[in-house]
C-alpha cells in the first residue's frame, strides 16, 4: 500500500471585532448601538445641498422626512427622537435646488465643504454618475447620490445606511475598530495595498489604482497611479511598476502612522489576479534591498473557477459561521523565504452569532498566499474579518466584499468615464 501525505488542514472561526463609537463605548458590528451612543466624532460639513432633476417626484417633505424624522423600525426605534443634525457638529443648513437634469448638477456643484445630495431614477449612467463625482472632486466638496425609491419605500436599514454614508461625507468618523496597539496578527505596523483592474468597454483593461490601508490606525486613501491598458492576455505587472507601487505606499505609511511607526514594515498585498513571474521577482529583488521592509505577502482573491462551500457540521447546513475558516497548508514552512503558504478559505458573509443566516447560500472568499511568513495564513484571516467592519459604505452584514478591492475597483472603473490623471489622491470618504 502507497501512503500518500495530505497537506496541513485546520479549521476555525474568528470572532468579529468589537467598535468604538462616541465616548469609547464598544459596540457589536452591525453598528446599529450608533443610533444610541452617537458616532465616534461628528460631523463638521453641515451644509446640506439636495438637487433635484425635474424627472424625480419628490413626495411632499420626504427629504426633509428623511434627515429629520427617521422611520419608527429598528435600528431607529432604539432612539426615536434621533435627527441627522444631532451627529453633525454644527446646525444643518439644508437647501433644496431644482435642476432640469443630472447634467445641470455638475454645473450646480461648485463650492467646497458641501455635501451635495443628488436625487436620481433607476435610469442613472455610469458616466452621467462618474462625472458628476469628478466635480466634487474638483471642488472639495462630496457627493451622495440617493435612488428615489429608497426616499419612497422609506426602509429604516436603507435609511441608517444613507445616515451613515453622509456622515463620513461630512468628514464625521461614524466608529473606529476596536484594535490594540500590540499584536501582530491584528495589523501592527502593517501595510496593506490593494490592486484592482476593469475592463473597458473596447476589451481593455484599467489598471494602477491602489489603495493604502493602515490597519493600526485605519487610515486609508486612494492613489490613481499613472493609469495605463493592457491587454486582457496580459494582466501583469512589471518590475518598476510593481516597485513604484510598495515605494509609494511605504512614504505613504511612514507619514501617517507617526509614533506607532515601529522598525519592520508588514506588506501585504492582495490582487485579483495570480502572482506573476515578474511581480514575484520584482518582490525578491525589494525586500533584500529596502531595510524598512521586514516581510511580504502576496493574496491572490479568486474571483472564478471552482466555488468552494464551507459546510457547517455543527448546524447541517452551508449557512457557515461568519468567520468560519478553512487553512490548507502547503509543506514548505521555512520562515523566511518568499514561497506559497496555502489556501485560505473564509466565510465574509453567513450565520451571525445570534443565528441569523442571509439571503442565499453564502460562498465563502478563496484566497492563494505567497508570503515570506510561515504564518501569513492566520494574520491575512485577522485582516479580512477586521476589514469586514471598517467599511463605512455597507453596514449590511451579508457583505462579503473586501474592502481594499472594492474601492481600488470602484477607482478602476471610474477611469473607464473621467480623467483622474489631475487628482493623485482620494480620501475613501469620496468613493463611498
Amino acid at each position: 500500500m502507497r501512503w500518500v501525505r495530505l497537506p496541513p488542514i485546520e479549521i476555525n472561526t474568528l470572532q468579529l471585532p468589537k467598535l468604538i463609537v462616541r465616548d469609547k463605548y464598544r459596540i457589536d458590528y452591525p453598528p446599529y448601538d450608533i443610533v444610541r451612543h452617537g458616532p465616534q466624532e461628528k460631523g463638521k460639513i453641515y451644509r446640506i445641498k439636495i438637487l433635484v432633476p425635474n424627472d424625480v417626484s419628490v413626495f411632499g417633505d420626504a427629504i426633509n422626512r428623511l434627515l429629520n424624522d427617521p422611520p419608527n423600525g429598528y435600528p431607529f426605534s432604539k432612539n426615536p427622537d434621533l435627527k441627522f443634525n444631532d451627529w453633525i457638529g454644527h446646525p444643518l443648513s439644508l437647501e433644496s435646488l431644482p435642476i432640469k437634469d443630472l447634467s445641470e448638477a455638475i454645473d450646480s456643484i461648485e463650492e467646497k465643504e458641501v455635501l451635495y445630495v443628488i436625487l436620481h431614477t433607476d435610469n442613472l449612467r455610469k458616466d452621467e454618475y462618474w462625472n458628476i463625482k469628478l466635480q466634487g472632486f474638483k471642488t472639495g466638496s462630496r457627493t451622495q447620490f440617493i435612488n428615489i425609491r429608497h426616499v419612497v419605500s422609506f426602509d429604516p436599514f436603507t435609511i441608517f445606511n444613507l445616515w451613515v454614508q453622509m456622515l463620513a461625507k461630512c468628514n464625521g468618523t461614524p466608529w473606529k475598530v476596536d484594535l490594540p496597539y500590540h499584536g501582530e496578527s491584528l495589523g501592527i505596523n502593517s501595510l496593506i495595498i490593494g490592486i484592482s483592474f476593469s475592463k473597458d468597454s473596447d476589451g481593455k483593461y484599467n489598471f494602477g489604482i491602489v489603495h493604502y490601508l493602515d490597519l493600526l490606525n485605519l487610515v486609508q486613501i486612494i492613489e490613481a497611479l499613472p493609469l495605463r491598458k493592457k491587454d486582457p492576455e496580459n494582466l501583469v505587472l512589471d518590475k518598476d511598476e510593481i516597485s513604484k507601487i510598495i515605494e509609494n505606499g511605504i512614504k505613504w505609511h511612514e507619514k501617517n502612522s507617526g509614533r506607532y511607526n515601529t522598525e519592520g514594515l508588514d506588506i501585504y498585498i492582495y490582487k485579483t489576479t495570480q502572482l506573476y513571474r515578474p511581480e514575484e521577482e520584482a518582490l525578491l529583488e525589494f525586500i533584500p534591498k529596502n531595510k524598512s521592509v521586514k516581510n511580504i505577502t502576496h493574496v491572490h482573491v479568486k474571483q472564478s473557477g471552482p466555488v468552494a462551500r464551507i459546510y457547517n457540521l455543527e448546524n447541517q447546513s452551508y449557512y457557515s459561521n461568519i468567520g468560519q475558516y478553512l487553512i490548507i497548508s502547503s509543506f514548505n514552512s521555512s520562515d523566511g523565504t518568499f514561497s506559497y503558504r496555502g489556501k485560505l478559505i473564509i466565510g465574509l458573509s453567513g450565520r451571525d452569532k445570534n443565528g441569523k443566516v442571509p439571503l442565499g447560500t453564502p460562498v465563502p472568499k478563496s484566497l492563494n498566499i505567497y508570503s515570506t511568513k510561515s504564518d501569513a495564513l492566520k494574520l491575512v484571516a485577522n485582516q479580512l474579518m477586521i476589514m469586514k467592519t471598517i467599511d463605512w459604505g455597507t453596514t449590511n452584514i451579508r457583505s462579503s466584499k473586501i474592502p481594499i478591492l472594492k474601492y481600488s475597483r470602484r477607482v478602476a472603473e471610474a477611469s473607464s468615464y473621467i480623467d483622474l490623471k489631475s487628482i493623485p489622491k482620494l480620501d475613501i470618504r469620496d468613493l463611498i
